[in-house]
């Protein structure tokens, strides 16, 4: 139907341009003339949702983002807390846990049990000094090898005391003298 009337429309123009008589206006045309001008829109509607679809997406990435440098921030704090109660607390242990671990060497050697008997001793003064909230993150960040972590972290917190001893010690000629003879 709609094909007939352009058919017919492009007839009757062709008639008109032919014969030199008006067309007759073109039903459009009529309808146009009789609304308002529609208003020119300043922005469309749909750069606004792709505009506010990417402005979501960047503003969840950026909240993603500082959440995650964050909970990396509190993991890095909380450890090198622990480190620190660590190092003072093997400090600490040089002291009081002397005696015992004099009483140890005796017969000149340190066996296995009573090194194990020594570290646990440092272990748990370790744990009475960190406060519980600290032992709950390590524990969140850990999970079942916390003990485990803070048993290494010992360990190595003596070997630094050693290393730091060991390179404070002024070696003098006649104790040179005692380790070559």
């Amino acid at each position: 139907m709609r094909f007939r009337s352009l058919l017919l429309l492009a007839a009757i123009s062709s008639l008109a341009l032919a014969q030199d008589v008006p067309a007759p206006p073109s039903p459009v045309a009529v309808l146009a003339s009789d609304a308002p001008p529609a208003p020119k829109p300043v922005v469309h509607t749909e750069m606004l949702d792709v505009a506010f679809g990417a402005l979501t997406l960047v503003l969840g990435l950026l909240g993603r983002y500082l959440m995650g440098k964050s909970g990396e921030s509190k993991v890095a704090a909380t450890l090198a807390t622990i480190s620190e109660a660590i190092r003072a607390a093997v400090a600490e242990a040089n002291v009081t846990l002397k005696p015992k671990l004099k009483t140890y060497l005796e017969d000149g050697k340190l066996s296995d049990e009573e090194a194990l008997s020594l570290k646990n001793d440092v272990v748990a003064l370790v744990q009475s000094k960190l406060p519980t909230g600290i032992m709950r993150s390590l524990a969140a960040i850990f999970g079942g090898f916390a003990d485990t972590w803070i048993r290494g972290q010992v360990e190595r917190a003596v070997i630094e005391q050693k290393a730091a001893e060991a390179a404070a010690k002024v070696v003098t000629p006649a104790d040179a003298a005692k380790v070559l003879a």
